[in-house]
């Protein structure tokens, strides 16, 4: 219906679910929400699907445009994945031990936190890349296509 702001809001219900804290990154810092992050550090932690690490992950980069120091909390599995993120993102596969953040956000949380709407949304792609040695391996099994 294009009403973005309230979808956002809305999305944030799945934390009511009865089986939605297992999901949720246990931690003493604040949540974040859209306020100044310039300067500060934030944990931003995974909690759906692939699909939607991949869609979603470009939102860490508008943190960093901020000013931000971001620290990526998501399964190893996809490290690899997100490693073109990764010049300006540290990725962890753990929540470090003996750190403290100034905040921490739910990936899904990010779009909402950034009132993100379909004139907004972050479309600076590719933001993720094939590593060229795979690219050229593949290329040379498959050949090109005229």
């Amino acid at each position: 219906m294009g009403d973005f702001l309230a979808g956002w809001r809305g999305y944030e219900y799945r934390w009511d679910l009865k089986d939605a804290e297992a999901r949720r990154l246990l931690a003493p810092f604040p949540y974040w929400k859209g306020e100044d992050i310039g300067g500060r550090r934030i944990i931003v932690y995974e909690e759906q699907g692939l699909g939607d690490i991949i869609q979603v992950s470009r939102f860490l980069t508008q943190l960093v445009a901020l000013n931000a120091e971001v620290t990526f909390l998501l399964r190893p599995s996809m490290h690899r994945l997100m490693r073109p993120l990764s010049r300006s993102v540290r990725l962890v596969a753990t929540p470090p031990e003996d750190e403290t953040f100034d905040f921490q956000c739910a990936l899904m949380s990010l779009p909402g936190a950034f009132g993100a709407n379909s004139e907004n949304v972050p479309s600076n792609v590719p933001y993720l890349f094939a590593e060229e040695a795979v690219v050229a391996r593949w290329r040379e099994r498959l050949g090109t296509m005229a």
